[in-house]
């Protein structure tokens, strides 16, 4: 083939048809056009000056309605108490047991804090005016010590603080009469929180161990009874549930979860276990709606 520049282009199994691609011509380039020159505006101050004094008085307004919303500390749903005493009055109970957990104590929580709870002082005061129906209710209670109970003392301790330099549970709560231990026995039950209990069925698992029988809280998505019969013993583990407001600020961590709080409590007779469950459902005695609450 002969050497020289070509008029088409070559590829292998001969050349192709058509005609020699040219140089695109570029549109002409359009010149801006100058904009006529426009009036000058007067700067209105006044009225950049009324909407800033109208976005503080709005301000001002949400933040005192604000003020009078707060996270309830003892976050039980409205109503609990009622059930409670009403259960009492049926089965003609003569003494109490409060399970633990009486207080939350959020402010002195060893996991992270939510910035929007009242701090240590603020909540203390509002534990005590939400415990003061309670006492009237219950003015000689037992009360097993649970985790958030404990707080105060275990914050202490990580600070090398023994426990003689602090105040009772009874002096910290004003409960003069209320009996604060770790465990209580009465008619051969064992009576604990149940720190560290879990699974499906935690009581039943601690009678296990325990080889008697048990009634715990703790877990607040268990409630029930289960047994435990050998050759010559016979024994249960009682979850009593409990009675904590799931949309309250403090339990919102938990406001994804599936499995939900079983709203209860228990009563044993002579040795014999009984659990109750809430009706709070639409239209039930302990609904929501027929309670009014404060803000949480």
């Amino acid at each position: 083939m002969a050497e020289g520049t070509k008029p088409y282009r070559l590829y292998r199994g001969g050349r192709a048809k058509g005609k020699v691609p040219l140089e695109k011509k570029r549109p002409a380039e359009r010149t801006a056009r100058p904009r006529p020159p426009h009036p000058g505006r007067k700067r209105r101050w006044w009225l950049w000056a009324g909407l800033a004094l109208l976005g503080l008085v709005v301000l001002f307004v949400v933040w005192g309605v604000l003020g009078f919303v707060s996270p309830c500390i003892v976050p039980l749903i409205p109503g609990y108490l009622s059930f409670v005493k009403d259960i009492a009055e049926q089965w003609d109970t003569d003494k109490t047991v409060l399970i633990g957990d009486v207080v939350d104590l959020h402010s002195i929580s060893f996991h992270q804090r939510r910035p929007d709870m009242p701090g240590p002082s603020d909540e203390h005061e509002q534990a005590l005016e939400a415990l003061e129906p309670w006492k009237t209710a219950f003015p000689e209670a037992r009360v097993c010590i649970g985790n958030h109970d404990e707080r105060l003392f275990r914050k202490a301790r990580s600070a090398d603080i023994p426990d003689k330099f602090l105040r009772t549970y009874k002096e910290v709560w004003d409960t003069p009469k209320w009996d604060w231990q770790h465990e209580h026995r009465q008619d051969g039950v064992v009576y604990r929180h149940g720190t560290g209990a879990q699974g499906i069925h935690p009581a039943y698992m601690a009678s296990l161990r325990l080889c008697c029988s048990i009634v715990i809280g703790h877990t607040h998505t268990n409630a029930g009874i289960k047994w435990v019969v050998g050759p010559d013993t016979r024994h249960f583990g009682m979850d009593v549930g409990c009675g904590v407001d799931q949309e309250a600020l403090a339990f919102a961590y938990a406001r994804e979860t599936l499995r939900k709080s079983v709203l209860a409590c228990g009563v044993v007779i002579d040795g014999m276990p009984i659990s109750e469950i809430m009706p709070l459902g639409r239209g039930e005695k302990f609904h929501r709606s027929r309670f009014k609450t404060k803000g949480r």
